[in-house]
């Protein structure tokens, strides 16, 4: 069963955390980053935490969406940290052996 994605966002000051769950695959990849660059507009952050807690299924599609938003924000001058990924997220990073490039 598909997990729709789901994005939550709190903003404290100048650091944005967003929340996501669901899947992270083709169809969610086209709508992460524009979400993701919303976020920076509304809210002059320079700071912007992706929680991957509750992400249930990830892709390369995902992936791919992952690494192209952390080079969007840092053209943007916003830092991206991507924290406390899921099991699911932890074993497509861990196959493709770029887990310490995309988590800090």
């Amino acid at each position: 069963m598909t997990r729709k994605l789901g994005l939550s966002c709190e903003v404290r000051g100048t650091i944005a955390e967003v929340l996501v769950s669901g899947d992270l695959d083709m169809a969610a990849a086209f709508k992460l980053e524009p979400a993701i660059e919303r976020v920076v507009a509304e809210h002059s952050v320079q700071a912007l935490v992706l929680d991957l807690a509750d992400v249930s299924f990830i892709d390369s599609a995902g992936v791919g969406s992952l690494l192209s938003a952390r080079d969007r924000l840092n053209d943007l001058g916003v830092n991206a940290h991507f924290t406390r990924p899921s099991k699911a997220v932890e074993r497509v990073l861990d196959v493709g052996g770029i887990r310490h490039v995309v988590v800090d």
